[in-house]
């Protein structure tokens, strides 16, 4: 069986690394380096705990976005992409499974598959999120804290909040800074940055 790759980045380091299960012997479930990829860009900081077990999976996380003691897990060939301008609180998982199966016993089916996880440009997710398998977040988004969000939203400038997440209030964007009042130009400053 393969060994779990874990890896845990400090904040404000910035990388592209291919990874390998360590001290597994090459197989076709442990192959060499470089078909699992972790990818930090430039300006993001993160902190917390990457898990990636199997091969040929990507965590991708985008420019300067922000992660405060995140754990993400990638699993059965399924990948994590975050977009740019996010932030993530603490205590939040990203998860491409439930690791463990979940069976109908009528017909002998797993009914609980992996996804991948897209998140995408400039979401906040709150504290003490769960973010589940096949998900995907359209931009412009905003996760309430000790959400579970295990269904996807195509829509832009929400707040998503409950267990399960659900739409709460539309028409919405957010900023990092705390003022009364904003002008177009600052709500829609994200989509300017390069």
């Amino acid at each position: 069986p393969a060994h779990p790759i874990r890896h845990e980045l400090k904040p404000g380091k910035s990388s592209s690394r291919a990874v390998q299960n360590p001290g597994a012997p090459q197989s076709p479930e442990n192959p060499p380096a470089g078909r699992s990829k972790i990818r930090e860009h430039l300006r993001c900081k993160f902190a917390g705990n990457i898990t990636i077990k199997g091969d040929r999976q990507t965590v991708s996380l985008g420019k300067r976005s922000t992660f405060a003691r995140v754990s993400i897990l990638s699993q059965e060939g399924k990948d994590v992409r975050i977009g740019s301008d996010c932030m993530f609180s603490r205590g939040i998982e990203v998860r491409t499974t439930d690791a463990h199966s979940l069976i109908d016993i009528s017909s002998g089916k797993r009914i609980n598959e992996a996804g991948h996880v897209t998140i995408g440009s400039h979401v906040w997710v709150g504290l003490s999120c769960v973010i589940s398998k096949g998900v995907s977040i359209a931009d412009d988004c905003v996760i309430g804290a000790m959400s579970f969000v295990n269904r996807s939203c195509h829509e832009s400038g929400v707040v998503l909040a409950g267990s399960p997440a659900k739409i709460v209030r539309r028409g919405v964007t957010w900023s990092r800074k705390r003022k009364s009042i904003y002008t177009l130009d600052e709500m829609l400053s994200w989509h300017a940055k390069d």
